[in-house]
């Protein structure tokens, strides 16, 4: 059986880790989102919501394995239930992955426009690559594109820089890879 006093200072270390890490408007938006879900309003969450939880937090279905990893990772006290420090380190967590899922994406749409594949996007390999998918881009606007990106200032971007320019444009790779 666990120490009940284990539990809760690892619940307090938790709290006041995420507490530095979140925003105002993050904290509230959790709180009302964890709300919504406490039905009976005793301050935690069936596991079993976690389906409706996520769709809610991210518009999007997740898997049934998805949904047990987020599960076993955040129910420190294994309950069944989610207080609201593990409700808050499960979509933690869950964003987390969703970054570097995301970021894959950008590596993928990176290696299609790095043409002679040397770990960089030049001008005309995004010209190029532009062209090749229907969209014909003036060299002008792509310079533009590159030098606004280019934080080395060597005329071309690394996978760095191309990353930077989706997160930094709140460019959505799902979006931008059905375009090319």
């Amino acid at each position: 059986m666990e120490d009940k006093s284990e539990i809760s200072e690892e619940k307090l270390k938790l709290l006041e880790n995420l507490k530095n890490k979140l925003t105002n408007d993050e904290i509230l938006n959790y709180i009302e989102t964890f709300k919504f879900f406490d039905v009976d309003g005793d301050g935690e969450i069936n596991t079993k919501d976690v389906f409706h939880i996520m769709e809610r937090v991210s518009g999007r279905r997740i898997s049934n394995a998805t949904a047990q990893k987020l599960i076993n990772q955040s129910d420190i006290t294994k309950s069944g239930t989610l207080t609201f420090v593990e409700f808050i380190n499960m979509l933690k967590s869950y964003q987390k992955n969703e970054n570097r899922d995301e970021n894959e994406k950008i590596v993928e749409i990176f290696n299609i426009f790095d043409k002679d594949k040397d770990g960089f996007i030049t001008v005309e390999e995004m010209r190029q690559t532009f062209s090749d998918f229907g969209d014909d881009f003036d060299a002008k606007r792509i310079e533009a594109i590159i030098r606004e990106s280019d934080q080395d200032g060597d005329g071309k971007l690394s996978i760095e820089e191309f990353i930077h320019l989706f997160n930094n444009n709140n460019v959505d790779p799902e979006e931008f890879d059905m375009k090319i």
